[in-house]
C-alpha cells in the first residue's frame, strides 16, 4: 500500500510526540557552560521524494513545534530542529521556484529563531537563546547572497537579542541592538501588520529597559510614544498594552506623581499585567496616604498568588505582596503588624529548604530591611541592629552574583536604604563611630563594585579564566530562572542539583581568580580602614577627613581629625531636598556662562536670577554641610569624602558668609569662598584613598607623558607646550596622533606623570561609558575614546594623572558616581592621584590654572598636590577681574586621592630614598665590624 505524504507526516509526528513525552518531562543533562553558546547538531530525518513533500513535512513539524511550545518547549524544539533538518536535506542542485526557495530559506531562519524563543521565553535559558538567534542571523546572511530578503526576521532577531542584553544589564548593547532592529522595520510599509506590532514592541521594550535604570523620564517618553503609536493603528488588535501602562504607572511613582501613576495602573490592571499593576497601585496608594484602598488592593494580589502553583517565582510574588502590605503598616506606624508580615515573607524567598538558594535576592534583603525598620519603630534597637546586620550579610553574600539588570538596580537601591537605617538606628542604640563609619564605607564600596564588576578585561588576568567565569555566572542565572518557574517536583530537584554543581564550579574558579590581587580588589573591594588607621596613615598633621552619607531621609557627616575626637553629625536633609539645593547652586555657578546646563538644572530660573541662586544656595549648603559645632575645629586642609549628589559639588565654591548685595554686578572678589580658606581634596571613600596611597613600583621614567587632543583651536596643544616650559623638554613626552591610546596602554606604566589635555565625558547612569576623547570621532576607522572600562585592562604607574577638560552630562543630577568612578578606574590602573574637572571651562583660562598648578607643585617639592592647586586658584583669583573671579572659571578643578608632595616621590616612593640609606648604613656597620676584628 502506498503511504501518502500526509499519512507519513502524521505517522512521524505521532511517534515524535510519544517518544518525546518521556524524554522531555525532566531537565536535560547538564551542558558545559561553553556549550551554552553553541547550537545542537540537527537530527537525522527521512529524505522525501519531492520538494513539495519535504516542504509540507517541514511545515508540519514546524506547526507541531508551535502547538507544543507553551506546554512542552523541549518537544517543540525537537520539532523545530526536524523542520530545519528536512529543509536542509533538499538537494541544493535542485532548481526551485522563487516561492519554494523562499519557503525553504524562511523556514530555516524561522526554525532557529523559534528554538531561541523556546529557550528564552519558556525555559528561561538566555545563553542558548542567544546562540540560536545568532544562528538565525547567520543563515539570513547566507541566504541574502541568494536573494532572500525578509526584514521582519532581522528585526525580530535583533529585538530579542536586545531584550536579553537588557535583562543581563548591558544597556548600551541593548540600545545598539534596538537601533539595528529599527533599521529593518523602516524597510517595511506602514500598513504592514508585522511592522506595526514590531514597532510597538520596540517602543514598549525601550520603555522597559529604562525601568531597570530607574530613568523615569525616558520610561515615560517611550511608553507614551508606544501608546500613541497603538492609538494611530486602531485596526490592529495585537498590541499588548498592559506592560506599557504598568511601566508608565511605575515611572510616575518614581516621579512622585501618584495620581498619574494610579490612572495608568488602573488601565494596566484591566489587562494580562493585572497583578503587577495592582502591586504597583497599592504602592502608589500607600504613598498618597490612602491606606484603606492600598490594603484592599494588595490583598487582591496576596489572594491571587497564594492560590497559584508552588513555584519559586510564585512564592516570590507571595513574599513581595506580604512585604508590600507590611510597608503600608509601616507608614501607618503599626510596627507590630508590619514586623509580623515581614517575618512571614522571608521563608517564601528561599528556593529550597536549605536556604542556600535565593531567587529574588533584592526582595529578601528588602524584607530584612523592613523588619529592621519596624523593630526600630518598636524601640527594639538591638534587635533592629541585628536585622540590619543580617541584611548587610546578605548584601555581601549576593554582591558577586551575576543578576539581571532589574535585580541589580533594586539591590543597589535597597542597599542604600539598609545602610541609612543601620546608621540611624546605630546612633539611637549608642553604637560607636567606628561601626557607623564602616556602614558608610561599605555603602560606597557596593556602588563602586556595581560600576566595575561587569568588565571582561582585567590587566594581568587570563582572559580565558574571565570568559569561563562569565559563562558560569550566566549558566547559574539561567538555572535560577528555570527553577523559579518549574512546578514539577522532580524537575526542581534536578535543577537544584545542577545549580549547586555550577556554584561549586564557580567557587573553585574564584579561588584561582582571587589569587590575583587585582581581581580580588576589584570584586571584594578594599577593607575599610579603622579610625586609628585613617589618622595614622591617611591624614597629614594639618588635615581633617569629612565623610558624608546621603540618605533618603537624612544626611550624616563623619569627621575624623588627625588629633582629637572623631564625631558623627545628623543633618536634617534627605537626598531629594539636597539634590534640589545642589542643582540650584550649580545652576547659579553655570549661570550665563553655560546657559544650557543652567536651564537643565533650574528650568524655572530666569537668567537674571542665576547669581542670586548661587549666593543663596552656596551659603545654605555651607550651613548644612558644615555644622556650627565643627567650624572652629576644622584643620587647614580638608579631605572630603562625598556621597550621592555631593559628588557634583565643588566644595571650594561654598560660601562661608552671605555675599554682598548684587548691584549692579556680583562682587566675586569679595565672596567668602571656602576654597580660599582651605586646600580641599577628595576621595570616593577612605578605603579607596588607602588603596591609592599604597607604595608603587619604581618609575622607569621620572617624566610626564602628555596627550593633546588635535585640532581644537590649538588650545590643548598650547596647554602641553606650557607643560614643556614648566617641566623642561627633556622631562616630557608629547603624543598627539592616532596611536596615542595604544601608546598609553602599552607604555603608560613607565611614566611617573600622565597628562590628558583633551575632552572627557562623565556618565553617571553608566559610569563604564565615561571616556577621554583620543581621536576625532569623525574618523570612523579609529577608536576615538578611551573608556573607563578600558582602564581595568591597562597598567599605569603614575603618581599623578591630570585630565583637564572632563564634564558631566547635561541634565538632572543622578548619583554623582561618575567622577569618582573615573578616579576608581585610574586608581585600579595604578594611579596614585587624579586632578580632574567637574565641568569644562574656557580653555585659555584652564591653561592658566594648569600651568600655575604644575609650577607650584615643582617650585617646592614639599608642597602637597591639594596645596599646589590651592595656590594656583589663589593666584588666579588675585590677578582675575571681578567677572573672571566667578567660581565657574576656577572651582571646577578638583584633586582626588593621594595628595603627597613630589619630594623624593612622596609617600608612594619613600623606599627609593630609604633603600640607598639602608645600604649605606649596612656598609658602615660591616666596615666597623671589620675594624674591630683587625684590632
Amino acid at each position: 500500500m502506498r503511504v501518502t505524504p500526509s499519512a507519513r507526516l502524521f505517522y512521524y509526528a505521532g511517534w515524535a510526540m510519544f517518544l518525546l513525552y518521556y524524554s522531555c518531562n525532566t531537565p536535560s543533562s547538564e551542558p558545559e557552560p561553553s556549550a551554552l553558546n553553541t547550537v545542537d547538531e540537527l537530527p537525522e530525518v527521512e529524505t522525501y521524494p519531492t520538494v513539495d513533500e519535504a516542504i509540507a513535512a517541514a511545515d508540519a513539524f514546524n506547526s507541531l513545534g508551535g502547538d507544543s511550545m507553551d506546554n512542552n518547549p523541549l518537544m517543540a524544539m525537537e520539532n523545530y530542529k526536524k523542520s530545519i533538518a528536512i529543509r536542509n536535506s533538499i538537494p541544493v542542485e535542485q532548481k526551485l521556484s522563487p516561492d519554494k526557495r523562499f519557503a525553504v530559506q524562511d523556514g530555516i531562519v524561522k526554525g532557529y529563531f523559534n528554538i531561541a524563543l523556546c529557550y528564552k521565553d519558556h525555559t528561561n535559558q538566555y545563553a542558548p537563546a542567544r546562540a540560536y538567534i545568532n544562528k538565525s542571523l547567520e543563515q539570513i546572511r547566507v541566504f541574502e547572497k541568494e536573494g532572500y530578503n525578509e526584514p521582519k526576521r532581522n528585526a525580530r532577531a535583533y529585538h530579542e537579542l536586545g531584550k536579553i542584553e537588557g535583562e543581563e544589564g548591558r544597556t548600551q548593547e541593548a540600545l545598539r541592538l534596538y537601533t539595528e532592529e529599527k533599521i529593518y522595520w523602516d524597510q517595511l510599509p506602514d500598513d504592514n501588520v508585522d511592522k506595526q506590532e514590531g514597532v510597538f514592541n520596540w517602543l514598549s521594550d525601550l520603555s522597559a529597559l529604562y525601568v531597570d535604570r530607574r530613568d523615569a523620564d525616558k520610561v515615560i517618553s517611550h511608553a507614551q510614544e508606544a501608546i500613541a503609536y497603538a492609538a494611530s493603528h486602531p485596526d490592529n488588535t495585537d498590541f499588548q498594552l498592559g506592560s506599557t501602562y504598568n511601566n508608565l504607572g511605575y515611572a510616575y511613582i518614581l516621579k512622585k506623581d501618584y495620581l498619574q501613576a494610579v490612572k495608568y495602573l488602573d488601565k494596566a490592571s484591566q489587562t494580562d499585567a493585572q497583578m503587577a499593576a495592582l502591586h504597583n497601585k497599592a504602592m502608589a496608594l500607600r504613598l498618597m496616604g490612602n491606606f484603606d484602598e492600598a490594603h484592599k488592593t494588595v490583598d487582591l494580589t496576596i489572594q491571587h498568588w497564594q492560590g497559584q502553583d508552588t513555584t519559586a517565582s510564585n512564592n516570590n510574588n507571595v513574599a513581595g505582596s506580604l512585604s508590600n502590605k507590611a510597608d503600608i503598616y509601616i507608614d501607618q506606624s503599626n510596627y507590630a503588624q508590619a514586623c509580623s508580615l515581614y517575618e512571614a515573607s522571608i521563608p517564601y524567598y528561599y528556593a529550597d529548604s536549605t536556604k542556600a538558594l535565593v531567587y529574588d535576592k533584592p526582595g529578601l534583603v528588602e524584607a530584612y530591611e523592613g523588619k529592621a525598620k519596624s523593630l526600630k519603630g518598636l524601640k527594639r534597637f538591638d534587635e533592629a541592629m541585628q536585622a540590619y546586620n543580617a541584611a548587610i550579610d546578605l548584601i555581601n553574600r549576593f554582591k558577586q552574583s551575576y543578576d539581571d539588570a532589574g535585580s541589580k538596580a533594586r539591590l543597589a537601591e535597597i542597599t542604600k536604604k539598609v545602610f541609612e537605617g543601620a546608621i540611624a538606628t546605630g546612633l539611637q542604640a549608642g553604637a560607636g563611630i567606628e561601626q557607623l563609619l564602616s556602614y558608610s564605607e561599605q555603602s560606597k564600596a557596593f556602588i563602586l563594585l556595581e560600576s566595575i564588576k561587569k568588565q571582561q578585561v582585567i590587566a594581568g588576568i587570563d582572559v580565558d579564566l574571565l570568559e569561563s567565569e562569565k559563562n558560569l555566572r550566566r549558566a547559574i542565572l539561567d538555572l535560577e530562572r528555570q527553577l523559579a518557574n518549574d512546578t514539577n517536583t522532580n524537575n526542581r530537584l534536578v535543577l537544584v542539583e545542577q545549580l549547586k554543581n555550577r556554584q561549586n564550579e564557580l567557587e573553585g574558579l574564584l579561588k584561582k581568580l582571587n589569587a590575583n590581587k587585582r581581581y580580588r580588589q576589584l570584586y571584594e573591594g578594599i577593607e575599610a580602614p579603622s579610625v586609628a588607621e585613617i589618622r595614622r596613615k591617611l591624614l597629614d598633621s594639618d588635615q581633617m577627613m569629612l565623610e558624608y552619607f546621603v540618605g533618603e531621609e537624612k544626611t550624616y557627616l563623619f569627621t575624623v581629625p588627625k588629633k582629637g575626637e572623631p564625631q558623627v553629625f545628623e543633618i536634617a536633609i534627605g537626598q531629594s531636598e539636597l539634590t534640589d539645593k545642589v542643582q540650584s547652586c550649580l545652576a547659579g555657578i553655570y549661570g550665563n556662562y553655560d546657559t544650557l546646563r543652567a536651564r537643565a538644572l533650574a528650568p524655572s530660573a530666569a537668567p537674571a536670577d542665576y547669581t542670586a541662586l548661587y549666593a543663596q544656595n552656596g551659603a545654605a549648603l555651607y550651613d548644612l554641610l558644615f555644622p556650627r559645632a565643627i567650624r572652629g575645629q576644622l584643620s587647614h586642609r580638608l579631605l572630603i569624602v562625598p556621597d550621592d549628589v555631593l559628588g557634583y559639588l565643588p566644595f571650594d565654591a561654598l560660601l562661608t558668609a552671605t555675599p554682598p548685595p548684587i548691584s549692579p554686578d556680583p562682587l566675586y572678589k569679595k565672596y567668602a569662598f571656602l576654597g580660599l580658606d582651605h586646600p580641599i581634596s577628595y576621595s570616593y571613600s577612605a578605603a579607596l584613598l588607602k588603596e591609592m596611597q599604597k607604595p608603587r613600583h619604581r618609575h622607569e621614567l621620572n617624566k610626564v607623558l602628555a596627550f593633546a587632543y588635535p585640532n581644537e583651536l590649538d588650545h590643548f596643544t598650547a596647554q602641553v607646550n606650557d607643560l614643556k616650559v614648566v617641566w623642561g623638554e627633556d622631562r616630557i613626552d608629547i603624543k598627539q596622533d592616532k596611536n596615542a591610546e595604544k601608546f598609553v596602554a602599552a607604555e603608560g606604566r613607565r611614566y611617573r606623570f600622565v597628562h590628558f589635555a583633551t575632552h572627557g565625558s562623565v556618565n553617571d547612569r553608566d559610569p563604564d561609558l565615561s571616556y577621554l576623547l583620543m581621536n576625532d570621532p569623525k574618523l570612523k576607522q579609529q577608536d576615538s575614546c578611551l573608556y573607563l572600562y578600558e582602564l581595568y585592562g591597562i597598567s599605569l604607574n603614575a603618581d599623578l594623572v591630570f585630565t583637564s577638560a572632563c564634564e558631566a552630562g547635561i541634565g538632572q543630577l543622578y548619583r554623582g558616581e561618575g567622577i569618582m568612578s573615573l578616579a576608581r578606574g585610574f586608581s585600579y590602573a595604578g594611579a596614585g592621584s587624579i586632578v580632574t574637572t567637574l565641568w569644562k571651562i574656557n580653555q585659555q583660562k584652564a591653561n592658566v590654572l594648569v600651568k600655575s598648578f604644575y609650577k607650584s607643585l615643582l617650585a617646592d617639592k614639599k608642597t602637597s598636590k591639594d596645596q599646589a592647586l590651592f595656590k594656583a586658584k589663589e593666584a588666579y583669583l588675585k590677578s582675575a577681574s571681578n567677572k573672571d573671579a566667578a567660581p565657574y572659571y576656577w572651582a571646577c578643578f578638583i584633586p582626588i586621592g593621594d595628595m603627597a608632595p613630589l619630594k623624593d616621590g612622596g609617600r608612594t616612593m619613600y623606599w627609593l630614598w630609604a633603600a640607598p640609606a639602608l645600604i649605606v648604613l649596612l656598609a658602615a656597620l660591616r666596615a666597623r665590624r671589620r675594624r674591630r676584628q683587625t684590632a
